[in-house]
């Protein structure tokens, strides 16, 4: 929502893409070459204060206020 506050960014370790948590429950993957969001990753009832992305590029974990943890797969979006 136009509401939501990032509240964590981080650099994959190739340096390609940027994976972000944010105030609205919502983190992703922003590819930097292209510009594009190829996964949004929506599910958790709380802010995502931490998101980082398998060294592989395969996965994404997050860290939620509402206490969970959840593992994704990055292209996909899917928990």
């Amino acid at each position: 929502d136009d509401h939501s506050q990032m509240l964590s960014a981080r650099f994959s370790d190739d340096g390609t893409h940027i994976v972000f948590g944010s105030s609205n429950g919502e983190a992703g993957l922003k590819n930097l070459k292209s510009g594009r969001l190829p996964s949004v990753l929506r599910g958790h009832g709380g802010s995502v204060f931490d998101a980082r992305l398998s060294p592989d590029g395969t996965r994404v974990v997050t860290a939620s206020l509402d206490g969970t943890a959840r593992v994704w797969h990055a292209g996909k979006g899917e928990a």
